[in-house]
């Protein structure tokens, strides 16, 4: 088994969950070799405490040293790798990573160059039976899974559901649950009378809002603890994060993360400018589509997006391709400090005709049941219009998009204004939703991943035994079946 273990996001779950695995299944690791990928030094400790000695550990900047290496490769080597793993072409790649922010093209090439080497040369040192990973957040994992699927490779992808501390159980980095016969066999089948019941509930408390995704709940305990005014001690860690770990490697270099905060600190100013534009309360007598801005830079954008990345770009098409009798609402996303984009985005925004921006703190559960529709290029809001009965035009990928009743997928910009004209008219049945949630919930285990060290106040369920054992029941779950027996 190959473990890919990152830092900032599953790496101290993931591990402590194959301790939990170890323990409550001491044969594991006699029957089954495992290999834990590192790519932070600074997890190593824990690893090598909480996990046999049996379990190689790999310390991904050891071997790869991008930024200190000006190897090259044969043209034939490269060429090789981008048919192989190129889709349609390497530079896909280098959109999603963050740490690649503002340095020379040369970099940026050899940054995955060396990747590609890298997992390439696991692959064949180990030739695993199982590639086991968290949300493909980033390059790194990405190109690893990439390789490995390419190699025959089978995967355990782990990404966080939208609805409660469930992990959707996936084998690919799209958020693709690939249930679409499940749900047209249950449709024709009918749900069980417990199915039904599940299905009910998880509408009924998703409506009520007692029903969050973790990274919103994380969210809010970092909200809380957020500074308006600049902090040298951040300053000092960036630094010594980026200059001496492997935090340079993969994060935000310390340029773009100092620019980044320092924009952040333009909130409350911009926040005090726009508050006579933007409206605080919804009219009563509108109709409207909602369009909920989402998070930048995220790799849900450039890896799932399909090209629909350019947020202000799409506002004013959608604002061209209105029917004369609706409007268009827009909501910057709940975790988007406004100080971080130029203040000319809002304002080109709220000079557009029937487009309203709406304030940053409406709830989006007072929008979205009021919407005729919702439109969005990967995110959650999606799947709360359809949990509302609302249908959805979706741009990019996501993981209710095999839920055709409901979901409106654009395929080009001419279609659009006919696509809003139907959604005037469009509706789907209760039952169908009931059907698709039901299929969903096959591919859904309990379960969750956050990182203790962003988000402290999560540490007794996210490091609890209850938690540690429904991950560690997911991995055996997957494990070949000699270790079962």
């Amino acid at each position: 088994m190959l473990v890919y273990a990152r830092y900032y996001t599953t790496s101290i779950v993931l591990i402590r969950a194959l301790e939990q695995l170890f323990k409550d299944s001491p044969e594991v690791p006699k029957e089954i070799r495992f290999h834990v990928v590192l790519d932070d030094r600074r997890d190593l400790p824990m690893a090598r405490k909480a996990l046999p000695a049996s379990v190689s550990i790999h310390l991904q900047y050891d071997a790869i040293q991008p930024y200190r290496d000006t190897r090259k490769w044969p043209e034939e080597t490269v060429s090789r790798w981008e048919k192989s793993y190129g889709s349609p072409h390497l530079r896909s790649f280098l959109w999603m990573e963050r740490a690649l922010e503002g340095r020379p093209e040369g970099v940026k090439w050899r940054y995955l160059l060396c990747h590609l080497d890298y997992f390439e040369k696991l692959w064949k040192e180990i030739h695993p039976s199982l590639y086991i990973t968290g949300a493909a957040d980033g390059l790194l994992p990405w190109t690893a899974m990439t390789v490995m699927k390419a190699n025959g490779v089978p995967v355990l992808c782990l990404g966080p559901s939208r609805f409660g501390k469930k992990i959707f159980v996936m084998d690919n980095a799209y958020e693709h649950l690939d249930i679409g016969a499940v749900y047209q066999r249950i449709r024709r089948e009918g749900l069980l009378p417990e199915q039904r019941q599940q299905a009910v509930q998880l509408v009924e408390e998703y409506r009520r809002a007692s029903v969050k995704p973790v990274d919103y709940i994380a969210l809010q305990g970092r909200l809380k603890r957020r500074r308006l005014l600049p902090n040298p001690f951040s300053a000092i860690r960036l630094a010594r994060d980026a200059f001496c770990t492997d935090a340079g490697n993969f994060d935000m270099p310390l340029r773009a993360s100092l620019e980044r905060a320092l924009k952040a600190r333009r909130t409350a100013l911009y926040n005090h400018l726009l508050a006579s534009t933007q409206t605080a309360v919804l009219p009563e007598a509108e109709r409207f589509f909602f369009f909920p801005l989402q998070y930048e830079p995220e790799i849900s954008l450039s890896t799932q997006g399909r090209g629909w990345h350019k947020q202000l770009e799409l506002v004013k098409w959608i604002s061209q391709s209105l029917p004369i009798d609706r409007w268009l609402y827009v909501k910057e996303h709940p975790s988007m400090l406004s100080g971080i984009r130029p203040l000319r985005f809002y304002r080109e925004i709220l000079s557009l005709p029937r487009v309203r921006l709406l304030k940053q703190s409406i709830n989006s559960f007072e929008i979205v049941p009021k919407a005729e529709a919702v439109l969005t290029i990967t995110g959650t809001a999606g799947w709360e219009a359809l949990m509302f009965g609302r249908p959805v035009v979706l741009l990019g990928h996501a993981f209710y998009e095999e839920f055709a009743e409901g979901v409106t997928r654009l395929e080009s910009r001419e279609t659009l204004p006919a696509i809003l004209l139907d959604m005037r008219r469009k509706w789907f049945a209760q039952e169908d939703l009931l059907a698709y949630i039901t299929a969903v919930m096959t591919k859904t285990r309990d379960g969750f991943f956050f990182d203790p060290r962003l988000y402290p106040e999560m540490i007794p369920d996210g490091l609890g035994e209850k938690n540690l054992r429904n991950i560690a029941a997911v991995l055996r779950e997957k494990l070949p079946q000699p270790v079962l027996s």
